[in-house]
């Protein structure tokens, strides 16, 4: 199994797929779509399992929610979708990153009020409440790139997988 590295600053991975292909020496005019359906379950499961093994502090709710949707586009085109529901969006911070070190490469600040808090709430000296954890500003989280690691490591298993419904679909062996 080869190693392939992408550029993930760029984000038209399709057409990255394609030169990896050419680059490999097989052309493949359609790829079949249970190749797209076994590839969509195995990134879903290598999604999870690099969640897992980054150690990674998800609720189970968030790690059940990786999934994946299979539209049919029309009577020969099937396409899939791997990833979290749209309303999602801490699995992007973890990819991502936040802060300095996401895309704005700022400090987050509150936008109305003079401090951020979180964390338990606390009863404070004079009966006030208050938060465990103020800050007037705080860095950030790094980005864990979880995904697109598991998408590095899928792609050679996908290249296979497409080689071996190929071969299946035009009534050869398979491995």
């Amino acid at each position: 199994m080869g190693f392939i590295t992408f550029n993930w600053d760029q984000p038209d991975i399709h057409r990255q797929v394609e030169d990896e292909l050419r680059r490999r020496s097989r052309f493949v005019q359609t790829i079949p779509a249970r190749a797209v359906e076994r590839g969509a379950a195995l990134l879903t499961r290598m999604v999870r399992a690099k969640i897992q093994d980054k150690g990674l502090q998800v609720s189970r709710t968030m790690l059940r929610s990786v999934g994946y949707v299979i539209e049919r586009i029309n009577d020969e085109l099937i396409q899939a979708r791997v990833g979290f529901p749209i309303g999602i969006r801490y699995p992007r911070y973890l990819e991502e990153g936040t802060g300095l070190y996401g895309p704005l490469k700022q400090l987050i600040r509150p936008r109305t009020k003079k401090a951020l808090a979180w964390g338990q709430r606390i009863v404070l000296p004079g009966g006030r409440s208050g938060r465990e954890f103020v800050r007037r500003s705080v860095k950030g989280i790094r980005p864990t790139r979880f995904f697109s690691e598991a998408v590095t490591a899928f792609l050679p298993r996908y290249i296979e997988i497409i080689d071996q419904e190929t071969m299946r679909s035009a009534g050869g062996e398979s491995e």
